[in-house]
């Protein structure tokens, strides 16, 4: 008898075969939840998320519900869970849990030093840009006159560079920092001697001077000519020059340069100041101010603040986006005869990971008889690049991850000198002020011309005059009180004014007589039936003379502004990850990572 031998697969080859079907089945899930989904073929839709408020929320193709990709316009449950109950006809239900959205990591700086004032050389590794600033040293102040009073000048402040500039690997870059001048002691009778000028400070590329920043000029300790002298001039500041290989490849990384402010009498030329906010350093530093002038004291300038040379970087690290939730997709047949109740995830904050959303099975008698989770997106973490990332798109949908913001950095205050008309007294030759109205008993003069109750002042027809009277008696023998009355006297009934003599201030006839030219208070042809009040010794000045001239003031153009930092978006749509925090110029000072987005369950059918 003969056995017949009969083909087939083995056991291992059939659960291998089965392996395979599962691995793809596993992978072309991502795929599809990645894709626009095709709702043609599902009969109904059910969700449940949360609102920006964490109200929890539904939507229905069955009720109208709200905007389908807007969880804010759905339907509120009034509880902290959403309850989905199958119609009777509905079948084939695929479930999906989507965690929440993890949350984008906040952006961080931190300050490296390359040359400062105790380290003066440094050759990069690799071409990279960063920060330097140049001073030269301010000038010395001088020395005040004792026995005149005559002040010494003030010293002029050193020329400064501050920019980004650009560096080359295996080159050799160093500085040079400039002192500051020291103050002169001022002699009597001696004149145009000039405190020392600061130091120059220099950027070297190898031994070329790629960066000049020439000190501040000293002060004089006073000024002479043909026997007359006068305070000491003050110094000018610094000027700043680079070299033409410096300037061809950092002409517009350059972010501010210019020479120092020249002083001004007893005040020196201001130094230049390197904010926390611009340096990252833990407070402000001047440098290159110029020293102060002295008035009586002729060794009492000051020396000028020395210059500096440093150069640094912020390293910045912007946050990554956090990590979108991975949907569990789960068919659930079961689901027909029963409920499920659905719990959704938090969006992860800022450096954290997203919360699990899950779901219950109840039947009709509320018992659980199955239950699922689906873990949250993970947090994003610090980049080694410098700038942040988005947050991922919810897998769901392959929308609303959250932007990042970003960071503006410190501006300082802008000035310019502008025109501007002031007044100042007038002075005649023995130093004594010019007097403009005055009252005077002189001959021609007249201190008031009065009524017994009443004077009246006003300016006459004549703008070089001011008249001070009262009007003729009418017929039986009352005087007017009206000023309209002076018509036929006096064309200017807009000027007058009505003063009892027996109250009225030399502050009220300086009121009254402000807006006149004349230099002092006069009418000669009175008209008749006014008595004239000879008050003796009365030379009392109503106002001094004033003369307009035009100087130049530093105005503000535009204020100071300090750095800023937006925070980074949230997640808005099914587990999609916050933005990552943006990293600043400016040390402590950074973008808040955003929060992922709520998650959700979606029942299909």
């Amino acid at each position: 008898m003969t056995s017949e031998k009969k083909s087939g697969f083995s056991l291992a080859e059939a659960l291998i075969t089965l392996l395979i079907v599962c691995l793809i089945t596993l992978a072309t899930v991502p795929v599809l939840t990645k894709k626009k989904r095709d709702t043609r073929n599902i009969s109904g839709m059910w969700m449940c998320s949360r609102k920006a408020d964490g109200t929890y929320v539904y939507w229905s193709n069955i009720e109208n519900s709200g905007d389908i990709t807007n969880p804010e316009t759905w339907q509120p449950t009034n509880t902290d869970s959403c309850t989905f109950v199958p119609s009777i006809n509905a079948k084939n239900f695929v479930v999906t849990i989507i965690g929440g959205g993890g949350g984008g990591a906040d952006g961080e700086s931190s300050r490296k030093d390359y040359i400062t004032n105790e380290q003066t050389s440094f050759t990069p590794a690799e071409d990279d840009e960063y920060n330097l600033l140049v001073v030269g040293g301010g000038g010395g102040g001088a020395g005040g006159q004792e026995q005149s009073g005559i002040s010494g000048g003030a010293g002029g402040a050193g020329g400064y560079y501050l920019g980004k500039v650009k560096l080359y690997a295996n080159r050799l870059y160093s500085g040079v920092i400039g002192g500051g001048g020291n103050s002169i002691c001022s002699q009597w009778k001696e004149h145009s001697k000039t405190a020392d000028t600061g130091g120059t400070s220099y950027f070297k590329i190898g031994d070329t001077n790629a960066v000049t920043a020439a000190g501040g000029y000293g002060g004089q300790n006073r000024n002479c000519s043909n026997m007359k002298c006068w305070g000491g001039s003050a110094g000018g500041g610094g000027a700043v020059g680079t070299s033409s290989e410096f300037t061809a490849v950092n002409e517009k990384q350059v972010i501010f340069a210019g020479s120092g402010a020249g002083a001004s009498g007893g005040h020196p030329g201001t130094g230049t100041t390197l904010t926390k906010e611009v340096s990252g350093l833990s407070a402000n530093y001047t440098y290159g101010g110029g020293g102060y002038g002295a008035t009586r004291n002729k060794c009492g300038g000051t020396s000028g603040q020395s210059g500096t040379v440093r150069l640094w970087q912020i390293i910045k690290n912007g946050g990554l986006g956090g990590q979108a939730a991975k949907p569990l997709v789960l068919p659930l047949p079961s689901l027909r005869n029963n409920k499920l109740k659905a719990y959704i995830g938090e969006g992860g904050t800022n450096g954290n990971a997203g919360t699990q959303s899950s779901i219950q099975i109840l039947d009709r008698t509320n018992k659980v008889i199955q239950q699922y989770s689906a873990q949250g997106g993970n947090a994003g973490t610090k980049n080694t690049t410098l700038d942040a990332t988005a947050g991922e798109n919810s897998l769901w949908n392959n929308r609303g991850g959250g932007a990042t913001g970003e960071c503006r950095p410190a501006q300082n205050a802008k000035y310019t000198y502008k025109p501007v008309e002031k007044e100042r007294p007038v002075y005649d030759t023995n130093g004594n002020p010019v007097c403009e109205f005055q009252l005077t008993d002189a001959e021609g003069y007249f201190t008031s011309i009065v009524h017994p109750s009443y004077s009246y002042l006003h300016r006459c027809n004549n703008s070089q005059e001011v008249c001070i009277g009262y009007h003729i008696t009418y017929s039986g023998g009352l005087i007017s009180k009206n000023p309209i009355d002076y018509t036929n006297y006096i064309n200017c009934t807009d000027k007058m004014a009505m003063l009892n003599k027996d109250t009225a201030s030399i502050d009220d006839y300086r009121r009254v007589l402000e807006p006149c030219k004349t230099p002092s208070i006069y009418y000669k042809d009175y008209p008749k039936g006014m008595i004239v009040n000879n008050t003796t010794n009365n030379t009392t000045c109503l106002k001094e003379k004033t003369e307009k001239y035009t100087t130049q003031e530093l105005v503000m153009t535009s204020p100071a502004k300090p750095a800023e930092c937006d925070d980074s978006y949230d997640g808005v749509s099914f587990g999609a990850g916050g933005g990552g925090g943006a990293a600043s110029d400016t040390l402590g000072l950074f973008g808040k990572g955003g929060k992922g987005a709520y998650g959700a369950v979606i029942v299909e059918w």
